[in-house]
């Protein structure tokens, strides 16, 4: 699924459905289901919001959270001399 498709998928949308983010963020609907769990040990950075029983999140949280992330952070490459 490209990335436009996918964009178009979730137009008008503002919250997500677990299975939903989880297509959006390149996860599996588990592993979020298991950070966003009251005592997880590696809590997802993104709060869920709740929707009666339902787990929901918001498409703009979820924008701001890959937008914070950044390469330089993750992988530092080798400097050259």
């Amino acid at each position: 699924m490209g990335s436009s498709k996918l964009v178009q998928g979730f137009a008008g949308k503002r919250l997500l459905k677990v299975e939903e983010a989880a297509v959006y963020l390149g996860l599996s609907a588990r592993t979020l289901y298991n950070r966003c769990a009251p005592k997880a040990s590696n809590p997802f950075p993104v709060r869920a919001k709740r929707v009666g029983k339902a787990l929901r999140f918001d498409l703009r949280d979820l924008d701001a959270y890959i937008d914070s992330l950044s390469l330089d952070s993750q992988f530092s490459a080798p400097e050259i001399s």
